[in-house]
Order: C-alpha cells, then sequence, then structure tokens
C-alpha cells in the first residue's frame, strides 16, 4: 500500500511544474520562458494580452496559446489574464530571477513612455513601471516635465 500511495502522490509543485511547462511550450516560450514569465509577473493585473504580445514582441496568437497553456493555474477573462490563486503565482515568482523583472519593468517603462500621450493603460503605469526598474531620475524628470499624462481623461470635466 505504502509503494502504491508514493507511486500516486501529487503535490501542487508536480502540477504547477507541469502547468508551467505546458503554458512555455504551448506558447513557444520554451527556451525564453523566464523572459515571459517575467513580463506576466510584471505587467499589472489583470494582464493585457496585448500589451503583452508588444512586450514580447510576439503574435498575440502565441501569448494566448501560453496563457491557455498554463490553465488552470492562470484564468482568462476576456483578453486579460489573472492568476487562479496566490499559490500559482508564487510558485511562478520563485522560477523568475528578480533581475528578469526588472528587465521586464525597463522594457515595459520604454514601452509605456511612448505610448502614455495615447493609452491610458500606459499613461496610468509608467511611473510604478520606471521606478520598479530602477529609473528613478527618469521619474523624476516625467513628473516635473508634466502635468496630467494626456492618456488619462479628467473626468471632472
Amino acid at each position: 500500500m505504502a509503494t502504491l500511495l508514493k507511486k500516486s502522490e501529487r503535490t501542487p509543485q508536480q502540477m504547477f511544474e507541469l502547468l508551467l511547462a505546458s503554458g512555455l511550450q504551448a506558447g513557444g516560450a520554451d527556451a525564453g520562458g523566464e523572459r515571459w514569465l517575467a513580463f506576466l509577473l510584471a505587467l499589472a493585473r489583470p494582464v493585457s494580452m496585448a500589451t503583452l504580445a508588444t512586450a514580447l514582441d510576439v503574435p498575440t496568437e502565441k501569448v494566448t496559446a501560453f496563457a491557455k497553456g498554463l490553465a488552470p493555474g492562470i484564468r482568462l477573462v476576456g483578453e486579460r489574464i489573472q492568476f487562479r490563486d496566490e499559490d500559482f503565482e508564487t510558485f511562478v515568482r520563485g522560477r523568475v530571477d528578480d533581475e528578469a523583472v526588472v528587465e521586464a519593468h525597463g522594457r515595459l517603462a520604454d514601452l509605456f513612455l511612448e505610448q502614455r500621450a495615447t493609452s491610458a493603460d500606459a499613461a496610468a503605469h509608467v511611473a510604478t513601471h520606471l521606478y520598479l526598474a530602477k529609473r528613478l531620475t527618469e521619474l523624476v524628470d516625467l513628473v516635473l516635465a508634466e502635468d496630467s499624462p494626456a492618456g488619462i481623461a479628467d473626468w471632472r470635466c
């Protein structure tokens, strides 16, 4: 009986490993998987699949396959990705080097700096990405140089 139980033992860790491998393989990110995961962790929740695809410079279809491969560890809500629970998110965080997440924030800061005048999402999150990318001088310059971001409509008008 002990041998049978040992063979059938499954832990969340083992299931999470399988989900992660499935998502990376489905999206074609096996080789650059840490980079894909770093962007997933760096983006505000729920993560826009279009923004993730743009940041990774891949077609949206690949990001969709990646997200579907991570299910049920994540949920797809329309065109957005959400972690199903903190256990899976914590597991993913443990698989990604902190420096890779900082680099992802840097790429997102560059992307959102370009889009901040035309995208409310970019305008709302550019400062966060600059801060988390440790680009504090650029953050201060941005705050001092601009009033309210043009991408965010003033609801009181």
